[in-house]
C-alpha cells in the first residue's frame, strides 16, 4: 500500500508506538451496525424479524437502540425491514453526535451539515418525532439523498433547507436550542472503508478544510441561543481540523466545553498539543475514537455550550415570503381531507391529534406541533406529504403516510401473497387484487405495510414512488 509521506509523518506523530495498529486497521472495514427506528417498530420485534432472516446481531449499550451485525447471509441494507425503515445503517462513530447533543421532544435543533440524513434522522428519533428540526445541505445532490432517508424513516418533525451553511448565522440569530456541526473533513477516520484517501490525503487540504469548518462553527454558534449546546464533529484524526479549530473558535468567543462519556466506546481525550502548538487545555474535554481501539470510525467530538451572546453580524437578506401556515386538524382546509381518510382507511379521528397539517394544492403535509412558530422562510418542504388528491373531491395516502399510519388502518389493506409479488407491486406493476376492493388501497407484506396502490379492473398496480423503489431481498 502505497501512503502519502506527509501522512505516514502525521500518524507517526499523532501515535508513535501505535502508529502500527493504526496502519494494520487500514483496509478492514468495522463490522455492520444499524438503529433500531423507534418510530416505526421495536428493538424487539426487528431482532426477532432480522434473526429469522438468518441475522446475527448484538445489542450495543448506548442511549439509542442499535445492534451490531455479525453475520449477515446478504447485505442487511438489502432487506425488506430496510425498505419500510425499520432501521438506519450507520457506524457506531456516527451513532455518537447526536447522543451528545441529546435534543429533548420540544427542542428547536439546527444540523447545519445534514446529508445524507444519518444524524439528522437521529437526531428526529432522540426527539420523538416532536419538537422542530431543521436539516441544512448545500448540494442538491445529496439533498435528494436526505429526502429519501427522511420519508423512509416517517419524519414529520424535519424542515429540509438547501443553504449554505455559512450563512444561516445571519438568518437565524439566536434561534436554536442545541445545533450540530458535523463537518466536511479529509476523512482520515474512514480508512477502514476507504483506503484511498491515504494517497490523496495532504497537509495543504486539510489547512483549507480546517479554514470552513471554523467558517461553519462559527455560523452555528451565532444560531443558537444563550444557553444552548452545539455538538462540533469530524470524521477526521487530524488535530488541525479538531482541536486546532475549537481552540481558535474558544479563544475567542463566549462557549464552554461539556465533558463527554459514551459507555463501552473506547475514547481518548482532545490533545492540548501537537506538532509544536498548543491548544486550549478546555479541549482535552473533547473525545477522539481511534479505529484501532474502538471497532469503529476514527472521530472527533466537541460538546460546547453557549454562555453569552456574540457580537451581532449583519442580517441576511429577507427571505422570500411564506405562502403557507401550519393548520390545525380541525381547520376547514383539512378537516374534510382527514375524513374522507378515516374513512377510506379505518383510522381512529384521534390519530391526527399529535401533528398541524400543510397544504399545497394536491398535498396534504404532516407536521409536527414545533412548526407551530417555526421558521419556514427558507425550507424546500417542512413535514412529510401524508395523502394526495386522485380525483376532483377523493383523498388517498402516500406510501410514506400509509408507512406512519399503518399501525391505525384497518380497511382498504390487500395482503400480497407472495415475495415475487412483493417486488412486482414495489416496482409499479400491477399483482392480482381482491374482487371487492376497487380505488385507492394500501399493500401488506408479512405484518408490515408496503405502500400505496389502486385497484382497477385489471389488478392491484403499485404506487411506491419511483425515488423508494430499489432491489431488495423480500422475506420468505
Amino acid at each position: 500500500m502505497k501512503i502519502n509521506p506527509e501522512l505516514q509523518a502525521l500518524v507517526q506523530d499523532l501515535l508513535g508506538e501505535e502508529a502500527e495498529d493504526f496502519w494494520n486497521a487500514v483496509g478492514q472495514p468495522p463490522k455492520t451496525v444499524i438503529r433500531v427506528n423507534t418510530l416505526k417498530t421495536t428493538p424487539l420485534a426487528l431482532r426477532k424479524r432480522l434473526e429469522r432472516a438468518g441475522f446475527a446481531l448484538t445489542e450495543l449499550p448506548l442511549a439509542i437502540p442499535a445492534f451490531r451485525v455479525e453475520e449477515e447471509p446478504f447485505p442487511i441494507g438489502k432487506t425488506f425491514e430496510h425498505f419500510v425503515g425499520l432501521f438506519y445503517v450507520q457506524s457506531l462513530a456516527s451513532l455518537l453526535p447526536p447522543l451528545a447533543l441529546a435534543p429533548q421532544p420540544a427542542d428547536w435543533v439546527l444540523d447545519i451539515a445534514a446529508a445524507p440524513g444519518s444524524k439528522a434522522t437521529e437526531l428526529a428519533q432522540l426527539m420523538d418525532n416532536h419538537g422542530l428540526l431543521v436539516a441544512n445541505d448545500v448540494s442538491p445532490s445529496r439533498m435528494r439523498a436526505l429526502v429519501h432517508n427522511v420519508e423512509r424513516l416517517g419524519i414529520v418533525n424535519t424542515g429540509l433547507m438547501q443553504q449554505d451553511g455559512n450563512r444561516l448565522g445571519r438568518c437565524f440569530r439566536e434561534t436554536f436550542d442545541r445545533a450540530l456541526v458535523d463537518v466536511p473533513c479529509s476523512a482520515l477516520g474512514t480508512l477502514g472503508k476507504s483506503p484511498e484517501v491515504t494517497q490523496r490525503w495532504m497537509w495543504r487540504q486539510a489547512t483549507r478544510l480546517a479554514q470552513g469548518q471554523y467558517q461553519l462553527l462559527l455560523s452555528a454558534a451565532h444560531t443558537l441561543r444563550v444557553g444552548g449546546t452545539l455538538v462540533y464533529s469530524t470524521c477526521t484524526l487530524t488535530p488541525q481540523e479538531n482541536e486546532g479549530v475549537i481552540s481558535s473558535f474558544l479563544r475567542k468567543y463566549p462557549f464552554e466545553v461539556a465533558s463527554l462519556h459514551f459507555a463501552s466506546v473506547p475514547t481518548r481525550p482532545g490533545l492540548t498539543q501537537f506538532g509544536g502548538e498548543t491548544f486550549d487545555e478546555r479541549v482535552a474535554r473533547a473525545v477522539r475514537l481511534y479505529p484501532f481501539e474502538a471497532e469503529t470510525e476514527g472521530f472527533f467530538i466537541a460538546k460546547l455550550v453557549k454562555t453569552d451572546s456574540l457580537p451581532p453580524v449583519p442580517a441576511a437578506r429577507t427571505p422570500r415570503e411564506v405562502s403557507w401556515r401550519p393548520l390545525e386538524a380541525d381547520d376547514s382546509q383539512v378537516h374534510p381531507l382527514l375524513t374522507a381518510l378515516e374513512e377510506r382507511y379505518g383510522l381512529p379521528s384521534t390519530v391526527w391529534e399529535p401533528y398541524l397539517f400543510g397544504r399545497r394544492k394536491d398535498e396534504l403535509w404532516l407536521l409536527s406541533r414545533g412548526w407551530a412558530e417555526g421558521p419556514r422562510e427558507l425550507m424546500e418542504r417542512v413535514g412529510m406529504r401524508v395523502a394526495r388528491r386522485y380525483r376532483e373531491r377523493a383523498w388517498r395516502l402516500t406510501t410514506g403516510g400509509a408507512q406512519l399510519l399503518a399501525p391505525f388502518i384497518t380497511r382498504q389493506v390487500v395482503d400480497l401473497r407472495s415475495g415475487e409479488e412483493l417486488l412486482q407491486f414495489v416496482a409499479g406493476g400491477t399483482v392480482d387484487a381482491p374482487p371487492d376492493l376497487r380505488g385507492p388501497v394500501v399493500a401488506r407484506y408479512d405484518g408490515l405495510i408496503v405502500g400505496s396502490g389502486v385497484v382497477t379492473p385489471t389488478g392491484l398496480k403499485g404506487q411506491v414512488p419511483r425515488s423508494r423503489r430499489f432491489e431488495f431481498f423480500p422475506p420468505s
